[in-house]
């Protein structure tokens, strides 16, 4: 599959760029930082264009023992010819610190439970059975103003981000 990473983030957000796809039988390799350009990526002494993808300020260096890349320049292709889903994601630190999740890990939770109805509504009747008391009283809110289907399709997701996300 040829996928192509260039809408993933603009100059001055910050996305993860992952070496090799992620294994179980390896540390993940990545780095990670702001994006301070992107398109043609050039040699450096003999200007030529190489590929295109994102420029980033280094700073984290992913996988690595002594964090040699961090503070460095790197090159994030947009394609690859052994491309996957997921080698480049938009990094939120925010969002990340909160919920102890990526964006995209928060987005596959998502995406899973609206392919799988019926563990969805498994989901939040148990949810709703066994949540905890600060969630409790935000739900009882939301459970409200909710009527049965699509409403209920948007507490789940609510529910996805901020009760499944947390540390």
């Amino acid at each position: 599959m040829r996928t192509s990473y260039e809408n993933v983030a603009e100059i001055g957000q910050t996305i993860k760029g992952y070496d090799f796809e992620p294994s179980s039988v390896r540390k993940d390799i990545y780095m990670q930082g702001k994006v301070i350009d992107k398109g043609w990526i050039t040699h450096p002494e003999t200007g030529h264009q190489l590929f295109k993808g994102y420029t980033i300020e280094v700073e984290i260096d992913g996988g690595s023992d002594d964090n040699a890349r961090v503070g460095e320049t790197g090159y994030i292709p947009f394609a690859f010819i052994c491309d996957y889903e997921g080698r480049v994601e938009l990094i939120d630190p925010e969002f990340e610190e909160k919920h102890g999740r990526t964006l995209s890990e928060v987005k596959d939770l998502v995406k899973h439970f609206k392919n799988n109805k019926q563990g969805l509504v498994d989901l939040v009747d148990n949810l709703l059975d066994d949540a905890d008391s600060y969630m409790e009283s935000a739900l009882l809110y939301d459970v409200e103003h909710c009527n049965k289907g699509r409403e209920r399709l948007a507490l789940a997701q609510y529910i996805v981000v901020n009760y499944l996300t947390e540390k």
